[in-house]
């Protein structure tokens, strides 16, 4: 399935100049579009995302283009590693199934990345007869040879719900 950047601009309600901006920054030019011609530029399912993906951390976490770009092309591989791509979640009823996932960026030079999966919660009473929720985590850092002080600069990407929010936006308008 091949999607264009008016999905994208209808799905999310990104302007279609923007969503241009972010697919060449990310993608590079495609050579086989030309404006002239008229004909549009398609993509793959997880190249739209990455796209989508490109624009939240522009709009959202004020990133600039060439951050951005820099920092998709350092998790990417990881995203596919662990099953965090479009492509691979595309048929299920929800993205329940991947648990809530977290991507930190830290601030660092250079950049390093923490992906945290929450696999459960549970109450536990105290002697005090006060609740306390403990959750249960799975993490990874990487690179692993940079070494990560938690009270430096970080953004936190909420991985499922950006996930979640593509496919379900891009199955509307396809």
């Amino acid at each position: 399935m091949k999607i264009t950047n008016r999905h994208l601009e209808e799905a999310f309600h990104f302007s279609f100049p923007q969503v241009k901006r972010w697919a060449v920054a990310c993608l590079g030019k495609d050579p086989g579009a030309d404006q002239a011609k008229g004909v549009h530029r398609e993509y793959e399912i997880d190249d739209g995302y990455k796209i989508f993906f490109m624009g939240n951390l522009v709009m959202d976490y004020r990133f600039g283009l060439d951050e951005a770009k820099r920092h998709i092309e350092n998790i990417w591989d990881k995203f596919a590693s662990h099953g965090l791509l479009p492509s691979q979640n595309w048929d299920k009823k929800s993205t329940v199934d991947i648990g809530r996932v977290n991507l930190t960026i830290f601030a660092t030079e250079p950049p390093a990345y923490h992906l945290e999966w929450v696999l459960g919660v549970e109450r536990v009473s105290t002697s005090e007869g006060e609740e306390e929720i403990i959750q249960r985590l799975k993490t990874e850092q990487f690179p692993k040879e940079v070494v990560v002080h938690f009270n430096a600069p970080m953004h936190v990407v909420p991985l499922n719900r950006f996930l979640g929010e593509f496919i379900t936006g891009i199955k509307k308008v396809i």
